[in-house]
C-alpha cells in the first residue's frame, strides 16, 4: 500500500502526493487540483477550491464570517497508509475556532483514492458568533464542492444529473438552471451520498456522521452546500460561548458504468417549478417552453425570472398565462393589486452563458407585443448591459439601460414595442432583457425578440 505524503509549502499551503504523482495541493487551507485515482481527472480544480474551514453560508468572503483567518496546516501522526493533516483557522475576530482532520489514503473505491473530512466547530470561550439565516440550507458551512467543468462559459458542460442515495433508494436531479425545491433543504444522514453524473469519473461526497446534514444546490447546479442548521427562523440568531458542531464527510469517484447503473434505478426527483418555469429561446419568445417540456435538454435551457422591484411582493406576482397570448394562448402575466412593480428578466445571454461573444460596435434590437388591463402605470420593455472592461460587473444597478419609447398604460391592446441600441463598443459582456411594469393592475408580454440590429 502506497502511503500518501505530504510536502508543506508554506504556514497554510502544500502538497500532496501518492507515489511520484501530485494529487491534490492545499493553497490558503483550501483542496484543489484534486485527482482521485492514478493520473485521473481533476474533480476539483484552482478556481474554485474546496474551503478546509468552517464559514457562513451569508456572505462567506467577508473574514468575520469565515473561519479562514490565522490558517495552518500541519502534519499529524495517522494510520499506516494513511496521510492525516490537521487545518485549524479562526475568522477575524477570534471568535470561532474551526479544525478540519483532513486524511488522504490510495485504497479508496474501485482503485481510486478516498478523502476523509472531520469538520469541528466551536464558539470561542467568552465570545458569541452571530449566524444569519438561510433558508435553502444548513448556515454554518463545513464544505463547500464545486467540481470542475459543472460551469465553462465555453464549451460543453460537465455532469448532467445529481443523485441522492439514501440506502437502497436513488433520487435524481436533472440540471437545471433554476431555484427550484428539488435542490432545497435536502436531508442527509450517516451512509447518505450525493454525486454528480454522468462523466468518466464522477465525485461522490458520502456522509459519516451521525448527525444529520441539511444540503443544498446551488440554482444553476455549480456547487453544493454541505452544512449544519442553526437558525430555524429568519433573521439572526447569536451562537454562544461553547457552541459546538461536527460533521465527517468521505469524497471519493465512481466511474460512468456505476454512474448509469444509479441512472437506471433511480427517480426523477419532481419539482412544480419546472412546469411553471418560462425558457429563454433563441429567436422569438412564445412562451410554450418550460423546463418540464425539454427533457434532456435541460442542462442547457435558461429560464425567465421574476422579480418585485417595489412595493408589496405579496401583491404583485409574475405568472405564465396558459389563457392569453398576441397569436396563441400562452404569454407572460405581472399584476399588481396596489403600487409597485415587477419585471420578467432574461440575464442569461452572452458568452457567461455558454453562447458566442457578443460582437465589437453592433446594435442591438428588442421587441416584444404588451397590452394590458387597468394599468395604473405602465408596461415597457427594456434592454440593459454592461461592456467589457467596464466596472461593476456584479452590481446590475450600474447598468446602461435603453427602454421601449412606447408601453401600455390603462386597458391597452396588443401593442408593439420596440428598441434599438446605439453602437456598442467595447462590446457587452452581460446584456439582460426586462419586460417591466410598474403601478396598479395587470400587464401580459407575448412574442419576445432579441437580435443584432444591422
Amino acid at each position: 500500500m502506497t502511503t500518501p505524503r505530504f510536502e508543506k509549502t508554506g504556514r497554510a499551503d502544500g502538497k500532496i502526493f501518492i507515489g511520484g504523482e501530485c494529487i491534490a495541493e492545499i493553497a490558503a487551507m483550501c483542496l484543489c487540483n484534486l485527482r482521485l485515482g492514478p493520473g485521473g481527472a481533476i474533480i476539483i480544480g484552482g478556481d474554485v477550491p474546496l474551503p478546509l474551514f468552517w464559514r457562513q453560508y451569508a456572505h462567506h468572503e467577508d473574514p468575520r464570517r469565515n473561519g479562514g483567518s490565522q490558517a495552518r496546516v500541519e502534519e499529524i501522526a495517522g494510520d499506516r497508509g494513511k496521510l492525516l493533516l490537521r487545518c485549524a483557522g479562526t475568522n477575524a475576530g477570534s471568535e470561532i475556532l474551526s479544525i478540519f482532520t483532513v486524511g488522504v489514503s490510495a485504497d479508496g473505491p474501485s482503485g481510486g483514492y478516498a478523502v476523509d473530512i472531520h469538520a469541528a466547530f466551536e464558539v470561542a470561550p467568552g465570545k458569541t458568533w452571530n449566524v444569519t439565516h438561510n433558508p435553502s440550507h444548513g448556515e454554518l458551512e463545513f464544505c463547500n464542492i464545486w467540481p470542475e467543468g459543472t460551469f465553462r462559459p465555453q464549451g460543453r458542460k460537465s455532469y448532467t444529473q445529481c443523485f441522492i442515495q439514501r440506502g437502497e433508494t436513488v433520487t435524481l436531479i436533472p440540471h437545471t438552471h433554476l431555484e427550484s425545491s428539488d435542490k432545497r433543504n435536502i436531508l442527509m444522514h450517516r451512509g447518505d451520498r450525493f454525486g454528480w453524473l454522468l462523466e468518466d469519473e464522477n465525485p461522490v461526497i458520502e456522509l459519516l456522521s451521525d448527525s444529520g446534514v441539511n444540503a443544498g444546490l446551488c440554482a444553476y447546479m455549480w456547487d453544493a452546500h454541505f452544512g449544519c442548521r442553526t437558525c430555524q427562523v429568519p433573521g439572526e440568531m447569536t451562537l454562544g460561548a461553547g457552541s459546538r458542531h461536527e460533521a465527517s464527510l468521505r469524497l471519493t469517484r465512481i466511474g460512468r458504468a456505476e454512474g448509469a447503473a444509479l441512472v437506471a434505478r433511480g427517480v426523477r426527483a419532481e419539482a412544480e417549478e419546472t412546469a411553471q418555469t418560462p425558457v429563454y429561446m433563441e429567436g422569438i419568445n412564445t412562451f410554450r417552453e418550460t423546463l418540464l417540456s425539454l427533457p434532456g435538454r435541460e442542462h442547457t435551457a435558461w429560464p425567465w425570472t421574476f422579480e418585485v422591484t417595489r412595493g408589496d411582493h405579496a401583491r404583485t406576482l409574475g405568472t405564465m398565462d396558459r389563457t392569453r397570448g398576441f397569436d396563441d394562448t400562452r404569454s407572460l402575466r405581472i399584476s399588481s393589486e396596489g403600487p409597485g412593480g415587477g419585471r420578467w428578466i432574461a440575464t442569461t445571454l452572452g458568452p457567461a452563458f455558454g453562447a458566442p461573444p457578443f460582437a465589437d460596435g453592433k446594435r442591438y434590437r428588442l421587441s416584444a407585443v404588451a397590452c394590458s388591463s387597468s394599468l395604473k402605470g405602465v408596461a415597457r420593455a427594456g434592454l440593459r448591459l454592461h461592456r467589457e472592461g467596464a466596472p461593476g460587473l456584479g452590481d446590475a444597478q450600474g447598468y446602461e439601460l435603453y427602454w421601449t419609447g412606447t408601453g401600455c398604460s390603462g386597458n391597452a391592446p396588443w401593442t408593439a414595442l420596440e428598441v434599438i441600441t446605439p453602437p456598442i463598443s467595447p462590446a457587452p459582456d452581460r446584456v439582460h432583457l426586462l419586460l417591466d411594469q410598474d403601478g396598479e393592475g395587470t400587464s401580459w408580454f407575448d412574442n419576445v425578440l432579441f437580435e443584432t440590429h444591422e
